[in-house]
């Protein structure tokens, strides 16, 4: 019997462990980060800004007529509810750097060729990566805690030919883990012996990212692009060795999880210049949210306890999300202040729709629907002059939708939930550009 209630309790905690949900998203995506693009609702893909190019689109980073380095301070403010009541949820906030480093600049049989390098960074000033873990039946806002709140870091390199075309192509860099972890206990005489060792492993990891931009004519500019999938993948090994009077064994645990799962997408955007004073942006992303891991890990155990045959099993619950389509639209309206500065006013909305399915099992991994409505003010001084500066700001306002879900019959402990709530955010950037 006791061996039974040993072999019940360990299977029982490698299945809690099994079912730890990932967390999904990233900083960029989410709010975009910079405050210009953030203004726009996220449309921010044709662009010609240079020191935006890393966390948007590369092939932007060649725009620029000089050395460009920006820094930015964003935060959110998440204002969630699960049934009625407020959820535990961090916001995000955090340092923003980026730099445009022409490498080229020269004409080349007629046309004036451009190279650049980009460099894009955000850090959390909190922790520069989180893994945590929840209880499985625990309320989970999958894509707005952990992940969104991450370090992300990513060198590109563009090339640009004469003002029709520029290209570009980079990668967004992140790390994981993987390990083992040692666990004795047993007596020594009268006394408890325990002895606990683990040994984890960082390796980095790179998705692509590539980018194109297109200037046809003087009133179009067209952009596609690709980002690969990325992801903090976490690999952990758990022996334990169990030797007390009346029950000696030992089981294996083999845990297999994925964090900050960023999905691969495709983007098209165009922007339309019907005056000089002002810019229309449109963009379309294709999310591939199908090549995601569901939010558990895969958990593999091995149960020897001495007696009878050993308990060999798996876990790895089903659970697939949805590609979906996110639409983004903005404005940009320019105007002449003071002696050769200008200032911007810019708006934009953005719908977001969830690839999380209805949680009508034992897990509650609440995610809704999202209506993204933004704003932002931009100020430039001496365009012509050796050193230009820029300031920008932005205010988002996220509002998740009304959601409810009903449990399966089966689920004794919970009969559904209801999710709703508003996520604030705000943005403010510096950049100086040298000639």
């Amino acid at each position: 019997m006791r061996r039974a209630g040993a072999a019940a309790l360990l299977a029982l905690g490698a299945a809690w462990l099994a079912a730890l949900p990932a967390q999904a998203g990233d900083p960029a995506s989410t709010f975009a980060i910079h405050a210009r693009p953030a203004a726009l609702g996220g449309a921010g893909m044709a662009l010609d800004e240079p020191t935006s190019a890393p966390l948007h689109n590369p092939a932007a980073a060649a725009l620029g007529s000089g050395l460009s380095i920006k820094l930015g301070y964003m935060f959110s403010v998440p204002l969630l509810s699960y049934n009625g009541v407020e959820a535990d949820v961090e916001g995000v906030h955090g340092l923003s750097l980026a730099a445009a480093v022409p490498l080229l600049d020269r004409m080349v049989g007629g046309k004036r060729l451009r190279a650049a390098l980009g460099l894009g960074l955000f850090i959390p000033d909190r922790w520069i990566a989180r893994i945590y873990l929840i209880e499985p039946t625990r309320p989970s806002f999958v894509m707005w805690e952990g992940a969104v709140n991450r370090i992300t870091a990513a060198p590109v390199l563009a090339l640009a030919i004469g003002d029709l075309v520029s290209i570009g192509a980079g990668a967004t860099l992140l790390a994981d883990g993987a390990g083992a972890a040692d666990l004795d206990l047993g007596f020594e005489g009268s006394q408890t012996r325990t002895d606990a060792s683990m040994d984890l492993n960082l390796r980095l990891r790179a998705a692509p990212l590539v980018g194109i931009r297109i200037h046809p004519v003087a009133w179009v500019t067209v952009a596609g692009g690709y980002s690969g999938e990325l992801s903090m993948d976490l690999a952990l090994d758990v022996h334990a060795d169990l030797n007390v009077p009346g029950l000696e064994g030992y089981t294996v645990v083999s845990i297999r999880g994925t964090n900050d799962y960023t999905p691969p997408s495709a983007w098209a955007a165009v922007a339309v210049h019907p005056a000089h004073w002002l810019d229309l942006h449109f963009q379309a992303t294709y999310v591939m949210w199908h090549r995601a891991n569901p939010f558990y890990a895969d958990l593999r155990m091995l149960i020897d306890l001495g007696e009878g045959p050993s308990v060999l099993g798996g876990i790895a619950p089903p659970g697939k999300l949805k590609d979906r389509w996110v639409i983004a639209a903005g404005l940009e309206g320019r105007i002449p202040v003071l002696q050769g500065c200008t200032l911007a006013l810019r708006g934009g909305y953005q719908y977001r729709p969830t690839p999380v399915l209805d949680q009508t099992g034992w897990t509650s991994y609440a995610d809704s629907d999202v209506h993204l409505a933004s704003a932002g003010l931009g100020f430039a001084t001496w365009e012509n002059r050796a050193v230009q500066l820029r300031v920008a700001w932005a205010f988002q306002m996220h509002r998740i939708v009304e959601r409810t879900v009903e449990k399966d019959e089966d689920v004794f402990f919970d009969t559904g939930y209801t999710i709703e709530g508003w996520v604030l955010a705000s943005m403010l950037d510096l950049e100086l550009t040298f000639r």
